[in-house]
């Protein structure tokens, strides 16, 4: 198993180190094309800086881009010994390819300084690698180290874009974004907050180790301390997905939090004061951006629309049209050109209210006293103490997935009966009793014509081909009824059971509209997402055949044995004790198979609940390099649901060998019976052919 996992692993994520490869001064391990300028050697000797992608290639970024089909070109406005490595080919985006990552090295000789946390130099960023329009162009922007740079614009000016260039989840089209070599880890807060199904402190943490006075720090900064005073169990309180039960503002600072926690060297913030009342973002900028960032020495980028924070700024960035309309310290830009200064911060300040009103349409900026009510109302409704009691464990929210135990109920064979129409359902029983029956009376048939050729005696030919002209036009008559019956036998059991899928499937997709809200607040998405997928093709393409499988064994089975009874009655005082063995048997098995089965379903639901989430947080898991802990819990689901099939499979084949067993008895006896009545004269000869047909069909069965 072990060898078969490491086989499918991929090892350049494996041997990473949080997802990030890690930096190598040259590509040793990598055959890399002729076409590689001379000049490259000599630029990969420095360590000043790091250098992010490179002209015309790639859609993301990442450490040691794969460098298969490497050609080499010279940066315009660079010297040859910057020259830079490019593919030839777009890379693949968001994928766990050697040159996926956030933060990319190429050359290790830069020429950002010490004191440069981040620079761009002649950027031009698209979303489509493949389209001609660019979002961003002509970027050139140095953020030194340690200072508080905020951006500022219009709608639609490329305030959120140039975040995402920075962070590789654009295309460059043109240029390089550098970091500096010594300090280039990212924390990221997007405009709309990602929050996981784990308990708050899970959030603000995100796999970092916990630091009792760093945590109590952060949210203090946060003003996240009378919100966790509130929650039954506190910090330790388990959040829904997406944050469902938390208000925009709360998630909005436990997303701050869990960037201000870790200990990178610069913070990107995504307009994170936009769900914020004024008291509270004015504690945050004050307490947490400016006290706590800055005084550590962080690297501030922070887009906002708050135009009363902008004397705090170390560097202010107009964005305008996709590119940089002006940039300086606020008195810089006021000297400069006091009219236009005068004119463009009027403007912003009116733009942003009409902003702020137009949002407060859709979606109202809660106060923070008014998300503390409502999270207390939440928090101390009678439903969710009782479902705090149901779960057990004070805090938790989302409810373990329900599992039956024992047998299976007759009110499930019910329902699906009911779903089919019961009229239909003794249709299709009629069906298949007389199918059965046909198929028996052909057999018989076949017998008697067999005897018949044995007695020829006196008779003339005329006799003779009257007599055979008989027995063709029974057979004959038998199996094209038997085949007839057959066909319309599987042509119900395909159209009752697409009828009655649909019936189910409508019946769930209208429980699941009428549910209440609480529903979706302590059920994973995931666990939703099985029931319409797999729970569903279960029911569309497996169950009918499961079924209608169960019933043909059954009723070949059935006939097996009263077709060896009439032959040799002996042969029911002989099988009673192997019946009572087969059934020891499929009691032992049907009680592993059922919880296995069920183990199976139940696991199932984790994998896609992980997979939508993942996806739903993809630049943050990429801007944190973090890709390896998630790939790593990715496949702990997926080796749980694994271990669960093949433990069932394998119960499978236990119970198979057991019954094969059990059925070569039974055909040891029903030949051994049939042709000692045979010798005895007791019953005709071609009896024990059809004797053994049956036994052999009980075995199949």
């Amino acid at each position: 198993m072990r060898r078969i996992q490491t086989f499918c692993e991929a090892h350049e994520i494996g041997k990473a180190v949080n997802g990030l490869p890690p930096m190598t001064r040259g590509f040793e391990d990598v055959d890399i094309d002729e076409q590689i300028v001379e000049d490259c050697d000599d630029a990969v000797d420095s360590n000043q800086g790091t250098v992010l992608d490179s002209p015309e290639v790639s859609g993301t970024y990442g450490h040691n881009r794969s460098k298969r089909n490497i050609s080499a070109s010279k940066t315009a406005g660079q010297s040859d010994s910057t020259s830079l490595l490019k593919s030839d080919h777009h890379s693949a985006y968001g994928t766990f390819e050697p040159g996926s990552s956030v933060i990319e090295t190429t050359l290790e000789e830069s020429d950002v300084p010490e004191d440069i946390a981040l620079q761009i130099t002649d950027g031009t960023f698209s979303w489509n690698p493949d389209g001609s329009t660019n979002v961003l162009n002509n970027i050139n922007i140095q953020i030194p180290v340690g200072s508080l740079l905020m951006v500022v614009g219009l709608v639609g000016s490329g305030k959120s874009s140039l975040l995402s260039a920075i962070l590789g989840e654009m295309t460059t089209t043109s240029g390089m974004v550098q970091f500096n070599r010594k300090k280039n880890s990212v924390s990221y807060v997007p405009q709309k907050p990602w929050i996981q199904n784990a308990t708050l402190r899970d959030n603000i943490l995100f796999g970092e180790m916990f630091n009792q006075k760093r945590y109590s720090a952060v949210i203090a900064a946060c003003a996240l301390q009378p919100d966790i005073d509130i929650l039954p169990a506190g910090d330790m309180t388990e959040i829904g997905e997406r944050g469902i039960n938390l208000s925009g503002g709360q998630k909005q600072r436990v997303s701050m939090a869990r960037a201000m926690y870790r200990k990178t060297d610069t913070l990107l913030l995504d307009d994170p004061l936009s769900a914020l009342d004024v008291h509270v973002g004015s504690h945050l900028v004050e307490h947490g951006i400016v006290d706590m960032l800055v005084r550590e020495g962080r690297t501030v980028i922070l887009v906002t629309h708050q135009l009363q924070y902008l004397h705090l700024a170390n560097k202010v960035v107009l964005m305008d049209d996709g590119k940089v309309g002006k940039e300086g310290n606020l008195k810089e830009i006021q000297l400069h050109d006091p009219d236009l200064f005068a004119a463009w911060q009027e403007t912003l300040r009116v733009l942003s209210e009409s902003d702020r009103d137009s949002e407060s349409e859709d979606e109202r900026v809660l106060s923070a006293e008014d998300e503390r009510l409502e999270l207390r109302q939440r928090v101390s409704s009678k439903e969710t103490q009782e479902k705090l009691s149901v779960n057990g464990s004070v805090g938790a929210l989302i409810e373990k997935e329900e599992r039956l135990a024992g047998s299976v109920s007759w009110r499930v064979y019910r329902t699906y009966a009911k779903a089919v129409k019961y009229p239909l359902v003794v249709f299709i029983f009629a069906l298949l009793v007389t199918q059965v029956s046909f198929y028996a009376a052909s057999n018989f048939w076949l017998s008697n014509w067999s005897e018949a050729g044995v007695e020829i005696g006196n008779k003339t030919q005329g006799e003779l081909d009257e007599e055979s002209r008989y027995y063709r036009i029974g057979y004959t008559a038998l199996t094209l009824s038997f085949a007839g019956f057959v066909v319309a036998l599987y042509a119900a059991e395909i159209m009752f059971s697409i009828l009655a899928a649909k019936r189910i499937h409508l019946a769930l997709l209208r429980s699941i509209i009428h549910a209440p809200m609480r529903f979706f607040d302590t059920t994973p998405i995931g666990r939703i997402l099985n029931r319409f997928s797999y729970d569903t093709e279960v029911i569309d393409q497996k169950l009918w055949f499961a079924i209608m499988n169960v019933l043909d064994v059954a009723a070949s089975s059935l006939a097996g044995l009263v077709v060896n009874a009439i032959v040799t009655p002996v042969f029911i005082a002989a099988v009673a004790p192997l019946s009572v063995v087969y059934f020891l048997i499929q009691k032992y098995y049907l009680a592993t198979s059922r919880e296995l089965q069920r183990l199976d379903n139940i696991t199932r639901s984790p994998i896609f609940a992980h997979f939508t989430e993942t996806l739903g947080g993809l630049p943050i898991i990429r801007a944190y390099r973090d890709e390896q802990r998630f790939r790593k819990r990715i496949l702990q689901t997926i080796d749980s649901n694994a271990t669960a099939r093949l433990y069932f499979l394998g119960t499978y084949h236990w119970s198979a060998i057991r019954l094969d067993l059990v059925s070569s008895v039974v055909i040891l006896i029903s030949g051994l019976g049939s042709l000692i009545s045979c010798v005895q004269g007791l019953i005709q000869p071609s009896w024990v052919g059809l004797a053994l047909n049956y036994a052999l069909v009980v075995r199949t069965s």
